[in-house]
């Protein structure tokens, strides 16, 4: 499960909007992922912003749009960039430490983080599958 959230989260790194690039075909740009341990970077073509928004075939009530997710993160997490320790400067993904010493110091979403915020999610709301077990959250379901 913590495989897919790893991999579409880790290696997104931006120095400020460049994680994100244009395409040449309309309502489309390139969303740049880093690939650290390989050394190199892969681009996917998402769907721009777009006055229709797509609709999950599964779930016709939750609309959604990648890059303006993309954009959103990179709006909240921008400011985290200045206080973060020069390793992790550029990424998209930041946040600040609430429950470790020293507390609100900026970390890098991590698998594990990511693998502790689902599980509570799932326990939090009581989430189940079809077959009445407890929901795996993963990022290919997204």
């Amino acid at each position: 499960m913590a495989e897919h959230w790893t991999s579409a989260v880790r290696f997104l790194q931006f120095p400020p909007g460049t994680c994100l690039r244009p395409h040449p075909k309309d309502n489309t740009v390139f969303l740049v992922l880093w690939k650290r341990r390989g050394y190199r970077s892969s681009k996917v073509a998402l769907r721009a912003d777009a006055k229709v928004e797509r609709v999950l075939e599964s779930m016709p009530s939750v609309k959604f749009n990648v890059e303006r997710l993309i954009r959103r993160v990179m709006s909240l997490t921008e400011p985290l960039d200045s206080e973060a320790p020069d390793d992790l400067k550029g990424r998209v993904w930041l946040y600040c430490n609430s429950a470790m010493r020293p507390l609100g110091r900026v970390l890098a979403l991590q698998q594990n983080a990511l693998d502790r915020a689902s599980s509570r999610l799932v326990d939090m709301h009581g989430l189940k599958n079809s077959d009445g077990e407890p929901l795996r959250v993963n990022i290919s379901r997204l």
